[in-house]
């Protein structure tokens, strides 16, 4: 009976301190809640257009937000009457901020973002060299290691697209199936008209350009300027040095050799080449015993004066030799199958 009498004058008391434990919970909760504040608000562009996913912070804390896909944030603060800046940004446009003196009630705060200007750094471009229409510029580096009978500008041409040449023995070429004398040749604005052996497109042994005076090369095989004239295959433009200062080379070899000067005397300056090239040894080896003595001298020679820097007399001066001796004796030749070989021989009367 006691332990019943106990319990029961004990129970106001127990939810009077409940009651007044819950009370006080409230009173708290209420303050807090009157300590914060809500920002909230639209990040637009220029256009009034939603930016999504940008960044929303107060600045100097780790208090903000992100936009949603209609550009609206919001999120709470502890209120504060000291000034207070939210920063604004997003990729691609510039950055803002706006500052508010006192936060003691909910703000709505929009905003608008520029879109970012990138100055990108200047670049300069160079060509590395002068292009006229279709002409190629041709490296002279190659031509005076151009390997072959011939030799020179024509047999390096010839691996161009469009250019054949029929005969390993001529610098003659031709061009899209044309003519070799619709092939044009200029050395210094001088057009030179240079077949020599015109019977049957062949010509002589050498070439007319001489790779010792030559400083630039151009070849078009089609489509160039109407300052080269009216033919249709193709033009070679030749530039010969017009030396500085003395210079000069020479070359001993089996097939051909060579030698050429170069000098400046104030406003007067020249280059001359001798070349000699005998195709005794190289012809001996074929189907055809003959006698064989081809033999070619060639002599040129560029000069110019230069009264001012833009009047200039310049002269061209060309010299050959060519003769072509070619007594043929005999030739043999087979034909037939593995079984039956038959043999024929013919013998020569007179010379070519």
């Amino acid at each position: 009976m006691m332990q019943v009498f106990l319990c029961k004058n004990m129970m106001p008391s127990v939810l009077y301190r409940c009651s007044l434990i819950l009370f006080l919970m409230l009173l708290c909760s209420a303050a807090m809640e009157a300590q914060t504040v809500r920002i909230s608000g639209y990040v637009l562009d220029r256009e009034d257009k939603p930016i999504p996913f940008a960044g929303v912070k107060v600045r100097g804390t780790g208090t903000g937000a992100t936009t949603n896909l209609k550009g609206y944030y919001e999120f709470r603060m502890q209120s504060t009457t000291d000034s207070v800046t939210i920063e604004f940004s997003s990729m691609g446009y510039t950055g803002v901020s706006r500052s508010i003196p006192s936060l003691t009630q909910d703000v709505r705060l929009n905003v608008r973002l520029a879109d970012a200007d990138i100055e990108l750094e200047s670049v300069t471009v160079q060509a590395s060299r002068r292009r006229l229409n279709t002409m190629e510029r041709v490296s002279t580096k190659d031509i005076r290691v151009n390997a072959g009978p011939t030799g020179g500008v024509e047999s390096l041409i010839s691996t161009y697209a469009g250019v054949t040449q029929n005969n390993e023995l001529s610098s003659q070429y031709s061009v899209r199936g044309g003519s070799y004398d619709e092939n044009m040749v200029y050395v210094n604005g001088i057009e030179v008209y240079r077949p020599l052996l015109v019977r049957s497109a062949q010509q002589e042994g050498l070439s007319f350009v001489n790779p010792d005076l030559t400083q630039s090369v151009q070849f078009s095989a089609g489509g160039f300027t109407a300052d080269y004239g009216d033919k249709m295959s193709s033009v070679l433009d030749i530039r010969y040095k017009q030396p500085q200062e003395k210079e000069g080379a020479i070359l001993l070899g089996m097939l051909q050799s060579s030698l050429y000067y170069g000098s400046s005397a104030g406003r007067f300056s020249q280059i001359t080449g001798l070349r000699y090239k005998s195709a005794k040894s190289l012809l001996g080896s074929t189907d055809t015993e003959a006698e064989y003595d081809p033999v070619y001298i060639d002599g040129q020679t560029f000069m110019t004066y230069s009264f001012s820097p833009n009047f200039s007399v310049n002269f061209l001066g060309n010299i050959s030799r060519t003769r072509y001796t070619f007594i043929p004796q005999t030739r043999e030749t087979s034909f037939g199958t593995l079984s039956d070989t038959k043999k024929l021989k013919i013998y020569f009367d007179g010379q070519e």
